[in-house]
């Protein structure tokens, strides 16, 4: 009976869409604090009044059984929840809300009643996993907890919590090598049921994953030797109960909602032939009229004006457009596109398709946000430094189509089956609390410049003219537009195409509808008038 509210709620966010009722929203985005606070209160109550923790344990592990089988098999596969990128998102979400269930009925349990030594080893196992479940999968997956000092914000917490862990349990237990290994184990356990999540970028995964452990191990390390050398502060926070619950509820209500800095970006590898993951830098006009729904859209770019020179050896200038199209049915999936034409040092332009696959802090994907990219493909393109060249992207059916234009020759360069969730159009305006653009919003259709790092001096120019998009059945170039910065570059709630470009200028002319960027002083700022 203990889990019946959480799948009301669910009962309720299904009944508003499908009855396109106002609360969907509200609702949906509701279900993760709502869970996360009433398994918090539930588990300490029902911990405080049991007679038998392991059966309190076994309990709560089947009835949670129950609730992720309706979540995700016994439910109407419209709004069924989302399995995620290696169809594992069911056992990272149970496992979280198992451990935070253990943990918490334990620590009411032992207000009243003496824990075995068993059962004191796995609350203070399920206290770790809880905690540090958030900070762990969020670097896992890319994205950085704490902009302003990321990692080392992930870094230190993760050492204080294997501290505060391997000391009470050598305090509870008085085993060194149970204290010294229960943070240790627990976080390889955290990591190897999160890795799948970041199977496209593994090798940038792992020297991640060895930092945390690094610093975990440190933790527990220094944990185990302060009990060693002497007790005072350490066992009075030990015992704490109430220290436990409250660190519990405070550190995993804050990582679940911390600002987020999610950018997903790649690029070709020249090298590999493949494609390398990245953060770019990204400057750019966007559309701001209100949202509209377009099967198509388009931009012409040329590189005249750029020295290749100026391009760092290990750097690019890129010219393209990115775009939004929504998930039909799970609140908090979406899907975004991008045309790109890449240039390198050495002359070389290559053009890329990609087609991304986002989730945001939505309990219907997991709780987390993940990066998935569905396609890529780059192939190098003959044109020559001044050419006019135009990108486009099109719907066809389930399809969408990239086309390449140089001169008189149009070529279909890549083709993609959409995934039967991705409603079969493109979002293609403004999106936010304001019709006018302000922060806070999405501006869905954007057209610009980037690279993998600022080049930071004169000799390059991108020049975009007529942006467009298909308006009854014609290709229109859009009326208005307006600048933004990477910080604004959201495409989705969360996520963005990268981070600010500093030195990106612009120069306008409306009557053309034309934007030369170029490197300046004077960098263009967000939400300001173009045309």
């Amino acid at each position: 009976m203990t889990v019946v509210p959480l799948y009301l709620i669910q009962l309720a966010e299904e009944y508003s869409y499908f009855t396109n009722a106002s609360p969907y929203f509200f609702l949906s985005s509701l279900r993760l604090p709502f869970f996360i606070i009433y398994v918090c209160v539930a588990s300490v109550l029902v911990g405080w009044y049991s007679k038998s923790l392991r059966l309190t344990w076994l309990t709560y592990a089947a009835s949670m059984l129950v609730l992720y089988f309706l979540l995700y098999v016994g439910c109407d596969p419209r709004v069924c929840y989302s399995s995620g990128i290696d169809g594992l998102e069911p056992l990272r979400s149970y496992s979280f809300f198992l451990a935070e269930g253990l943990a918490l009925s334990a620590s009411g349990f032992s207000i009243r009643n003496r824990l075995s030594r068993i059962e004191s080893v796995l609350m203070k196992s399920a206290v770790f996993y809880a905690i540090a479940y958030y900070p762990v999968i969020y670097t896992i997956a890319g994205v950085n907890v704490d902009p302003p000092v990321s990692p080392f914000f992930v870094l230190g917490l993760l050492a204080l919590l294997s501290f505060a862990t391997s000391a009470r349990v050598f305090e509870s237990d008085n085993d060194w090598k149970a204290g010294l290994a229960a943070p240790i184990i627990t976080f390889l356990v955290l990591s190897a049921v999160s890795i799948g999540i970041a199977a496209q970028y593994i090798q940038q995964a792992i020297p991640l994953i060895g930092a945390l452990l690094a610093f975990v191990a440190a933790g527990s390390l220094l944990g185990t030797l302060s009990l060693v050398s002497g007790r005072g502060v350490v066992r009075r926070v030990a015992e704490s109960r109430a220290l436990t619950a409250g660190l519990v509820v405070i550190v995993v209500l804050s990582m679940a909602f911390f600002p987020l800095d999610a950018v997903n970006g790649t690029a070709p590898n020249l090298a590999t032939g493949s494609y390398s993951f990245l953060t770019p830098v990204v400057a750019g006009g966007f559309n701001p009229t209100p949202n509209v729904r377009t099967t198509g859209v388009s931009a012409n770019f040329s590189f005249q004006g750029t020295e290749v020179s100026s391009i760092q050896p290990d750097n690019f200038l890129a010219a393209g457009i990115g775009i939004h199209s929504p998930n039909c049915c799970v609140d908090g999936i979406d899907y975004g596109y991008r045309a790109d034409v890449f240039m390198y040092h050495n002359a070389t332009e290559v053009f890329a398709a990609s087609a991304w696959e986002v989730c945001d802090q939505i309990l219907a994907c997991g709780g987390h946000t993940w990066k998935h990219l569905m396609y890529f493909l780059s192939a190098r393109v003959n044109s020559s430094l001044g050419s006019n060249f135009q990108l486009s992207m099109s719907w066809e059916k389930e399809r969408v189509f990239w086309f390449y234009s140089s001169g008189n020759e149009t070529r279909v360069l890549a083709s993609f089956r959409a995934p039967k969730q991705d409603n079969p159009y493109f979002n293609a305006g403004w999106l936010g609390e304001s019709s006018t653009p302000s922060p806070g919003g999405w501006p869905f259709f954007q057209f610009g410049v980037m690279s993998a790092f600022p080049i930071g001096h004169p000799g390059w120019t991108v020049t975009v003219a007529c942006p467009s998009i298909i308006a009854n059945s014609t290709w229109v170039c859009i009326n208005h537009a307006e600048f933004f910065q990477g910080d604004a570059s959201f495409w989705k709630a969360l996520w963005r195409w990268g981070e600010n470009y500093p030195d990106a200028g612009a120069a306008v002319d409306p009557d053309a509808k034309t934007i030369r960027f170029q490197y300046s002083d004077v960098p263009v700022r967000n939400f300001q008038t173009a045309w």
